[in-house]
């Protein structure tokens, strides 16, 4: 639910928004929703990413240390708590888009003047720019990646060895190689996908 409505705010309240820049030469929308949209831009990307690598861990507890896992009500109270922190973490990074982010007049010629949406304050040049870029890199992708790639290789390892270890000739012990080969192929392939979607092009 809480990754749903991360992705939903970046559909409904960035999306429209940011689309129109390659239809409108300047900016229509004014400050406050220049504000707003790189606000929710930023808090989606952050709730959508740090549920994402919660969710490998959770998978890894499950699936490579099931009797470690939370059961019952202590489950739900985990569930709410982690949730409510990867919103306020999420609240906390975006923060500064929304303070900062600003109508830049931009000059196109002697009578003309544009106004692009920014999230970097001019007079903050060139440290600012550096310092939120560097940020949001280790913690919405390298970190995460790491994480997520980590977990995933060793959810991978499990399948594969738990299965090679009970193999015999019985045809069921077969069936059961091949499908959680196949189960490891695509957690290794959802480590590509998440590297290649969530890449530094695609945010920043």
């Amino acid at each position: 639910m809480s990754l749903a409505v991360g992705d939903f705010i970046l559909i409904v309240g960035t999306v429209p928004f940011i689309s129109t820049i390659y239809t409108f030469e300047s900016w229509p929308y004014g400050e406050f929703i220049c504000k707003l949209s790189e606000f929710l831009k930023d808090v989606s990307m952050g709730v959508t990413v740090l549920t994402l690598t919660i969710l490998s861990f959770d998978r890894y507890i499950a699936i490579v240390l099931p009797m470690k896992k939370y059961t019952g009500s202590n489950a739900k109270t985990m569930t709410f708590l982690i949730a409510f922190g990867i919103w306020f973490v999420s609240l906390i990074l975006a923060s500064p888009g929304a303070y900062f982010s600003f109508l830049w007049e931009v000059p196109v010629s002697k009578d003309k003047v544009i106004y692009v949406c920014y999230p970097f304050p001019k007079h903050m040049m060139p440290w600012y720019p550096r310092v939120v870029i560097l940020t949001k890199f280790l913690l919405l992708y390298g970190i995460p990646l790491i994480l997520i790639g980590s977990f995933y290789v060793m959810i991978a390892w499990h399948l594969i060895t738990s299965s090679r270890n009970n193999i015999g000739q019985n045809p069921t012990h077969v069936k059961q190689l091949r499908s959680r080969t196949k189960v490891a192929k695509i957690v290794l392939a959802f480590v590509l996908i998440f590297a290649v979607c969530f890449s530094p092009v695609t945010f920043f």
